[in-house]
């Protein structure tokens, strides 16, 4: 196979640089090593999710060095690889490929990682049920290889990009535990407060008022009175009909779906204003996002719109915390459920109008701030794709 590349690379194959480990370890050996299994590595992240023991495993395993790279050879598809940087013994489903003298480690990883490396291996593997690719047919994908200063300036670019990923991963995941400690305290301690009276929902500021849902907004459920559903003369119009997967994926926020009714489709469903609070009653439980525009929804999605004087992202952080009890009330026929039996006397803790609008200033900015750093992360892993695409091909020179 013909493979271009710049000045100064030469052409090889995988086979060329690195060789497959046939290092075995036995079950019954003393010796303790981590131990690295499918679970282990994150899907298209090249990292570990954790470790195993060794002395806890019943059948033989690969041995791998400091310096091996892994890729998992069984559905390739997932983009299992990880370069550990420790000795230690792994599944069988997974290929310890060595680097050969003069190839970068490191390096080494972001090739195997690359597209082009999954896609030959997805296209080449073996099996259906459990597609398998090998070794043999890894070594002969054809790639480019520049000389090893270039290799570790390659890698040093794309392991930055990658901590820079992690870290904003990291203040995700922090900023989410934040936000899930703050609504616990705003939604149900407040702002300030020192005197406190007992309540159905435990005790909550003097000056707060526990009332039923369907007193401070209205509470209906959406429609779609068509079977079979997916009759295609109601849809491809332009009226947004919202599904349960688009609330679950929404974010707080409704801005994007999947599906539309034409004129037709609106006869026979219900159309909720924008700043309606959709709550999911069926399969997904209690997952809630307020909408942008005016949308249509099936009998599975609750629109709830709040009286005058109640702020909506006050109540859609309140009804978000619900979630849990919504959840260990519903019941479970062919799928959990529940319905407007249930959200209607839905107990709310009310504070003033003024407290309302700080507690959901405040969970707002949090909420904005997680949003920002996941656009960020979307950015950073496009960034990592095309730097891939170029730096490991040579169309970009470093």
């Amino acid at each position: 196979m013909m493979y271009e590349v710049p000045e100064g690379w030469t052409t090889c194959t995988l086979g060329d640089i690195a060789y497959n480990v046939k290092a075995k370890w036995l079950p019954q050996s003393l010796e303790r090593y981590r131990y690295v299994g499918l679970e282990h590595i994150g899907q298209g992240t090249g990292k570990l999710v954790g470790v195993g023991n060794s002395l806890r495993v019943t059948s033989t395993k690969t041995q791998f060095s400091a310096t091996d790279v892994l890729f998992g050879k069984l559905r390739p598809n997932l983009r299992k690889t990880a370069f550990p940087k420790f000795e230690g013994v792994c599944s069988t489903d997974i290929l310890a490929i060595r680097p050969k003298k003069a190839i970068d480690g490191e390096y080494l990883h972001y090739l195997l990682a690359a597209d082009t490396t999954i896609t030959h291996a997805v296209d080449t593997a073996a099996g259906t049920k459990m597609p398998r690719t090998s070794w043999k047919l890894l070594a002969d994908l054809a790639v480019g290889c520049p000389p090893l200063l270039e290799q570790k300036k390659i890698a040093e670019v794309l392991t930055s990009v990658d901590e820079t990923i992690a870290a904003t991963k990291a203040v995700i995941e922090q900023s989410k535990q934040i936000k899930k400690g703050l609504l616990q305290t705003l939604l149900t301690k407040g702002i300030g407060h020192t005197q406190f009276k007992p309540s159905p929902l435990g005790d909550i500021p003097e000056s707060w008022e526990v009332v039923e849902l369907e007193s401070i907004a209205s509470v209906e459920r959406g429609k779609f009175s068509i079977r079979p559903r997916n009759d295609p003369r109601y849809f491809g119009g332009d009226i947004p009909f919202v599904q349960t997967g688009d609330i679950v994926a929404a974010n707080g926020f409704l801005r994007r779906h999947k599906q539309t009714l034409n004129t037709e489709g609106l006869k026979v469903s219900k159309q909720f204003p924008i700043d309606s609070i959709l709550i999911t009653i069926a399969a997904n439980i209690g997952d809630t996002a307020i909408t942008t525009y005016p949308i249509c929804c099936p009998d599975s999605v609750v629109a709830v719109q709040p009286k005058v004087g109640f702020n909506v992202c006050w109540l859609q952080h309140v009804l978000s915390s619900k979630k849990t009890h919504l959840e260990s009330v519903a019941t479970q026929n062919a799928q959990k459920n529940i319905n407007l039996t249930h959200l209607k006397p839905l107990l709310i803790a009310v504070p003033p109008q003024d407290e309302r609008e700080q507690i959901a200033m405040s969970l707002n900015s949090l909420r904005n701030s997680i949003e920002a750093n996941k656009e960020k992360l979307v950015q950073l892993q496009t960034l990592k794709s095309g730097l891939m695409s170029d730096l490991l091909t040579g169309r970009v020179r470093v």
